[in-house]
């Protein structure tokens, strides 16, 4: 999270896949509030982490995230644009194209897991249960 006046701050929110949506949300909100004051907890950016980048809201298509300490990997998302897409049946049709990139340190995590990760998310709007 970024704060124009006191720099970069990646806190963390541990334990996500054990949350709803919802509960998520409300922790996001929190921890987006105090790190924008300066408010995080050390025990917020002692871990290793993945964290997420965008630049969506400021109309960015695409972005390569730079890793900052302490975390495994970034995951960077661009602003959603239309462009050209062939269908499985060579049919073009226009699409919502959103560019996701990843830049991993590569003393914890390998391109392989990564590609994986990646595929993972890109699957993830077809079947919007398992967000």
């Amino acid at each position: 999270m970024y704060s124009s006046q006191k720099g970069l701050a990646a806190a963390a929110i541990r334990n996500t896949n054990t949350l709803s949506l919802s509960e998520l949300m409300v922790k996001l909100r929190d921890l987006v509030a105090r790190t924008l004051r300066g408010q995080f907890r050390s025990s917020e950016i002692g871990d290793p982490a993945v964290s997420i980048s965008s630049l969506g809201d400021r109309v960015v298509e695409s972005l390569l995230p730079d890793i900052f300490p302490l975390q495994v990997a970034i995951i960077g998302f661009g602003c959603a644009h239309r462009r050209p897409w062939a269908d499985d049946d060579d049919a073009i049709t226009i699409r919502q194209i959103i560019t996701a990139t990843l830049a991993g340190d590569h003393r914890a995590n390998d391109g392989h897991r990564g590609a994986l990760l990646l595929r993972r998310i890109e699957a993830l709007p077809l079947r919007p249960e398992k967000l």
